[in-house]
């Protein structure tokens, strides 16, 4: 793994992706390609959180290394196991109607909600 900045120009304009890449051997072609796989766009992150991905990558062997910092913050974010197994599940299956399914999500209903009529809503005239 491996962190990326990519620039590219529009016009005037210069943008730059940070990306969390990971590189492999595509098996089974007669020259077997490298080729590379992205695994997060950092781009939206701060600055701060960039440069700790990449001091954990650079000292990814050693990571005894790390715990010498004087301060070591930490803060529980939010779980995202859950939604990552249903994406690989959805990408894995073959079955078109099963991946709407896993990539819709669950519905959520407000309280209330089935007692309301939808916008729009007029009594059939009789």
């Amino acid at each position: 793994m491996y962190i990326e900045r990519v620039r590219y120009k529009r016009g005037e304009k210069t943008y730059e992706q940070i990306l969390l890449r990971e590189s492999y051997r595509q098996p089974g072609a007669k020259r077997s390609a490298v080729k590379k796989r992205t695994l997060l766009n950092l781009t939206k992150y701060s600055p701060k959180l960039i440069r700790a991905i990449e001091l954990a990558l650079k000292h990814k062997e050693d990571l005894s290394a790390l715990t010498s910092l004087k301060e070591v913050n930490m803060q529980q974010s939010q779980s995202v196991g859950g939604v990552f197994t249903l994406l690989q599940v959805a990408r894995r299956s073959r079955n078109p109607r099963v991946q709407r399914r896993l990539l819709r999500g669950p519905v959520i209903r407000e309280p209330g909600l089935a007692d309301r009529k939808p916008a729009g809503h007029r009594k059939p005239a009789v």
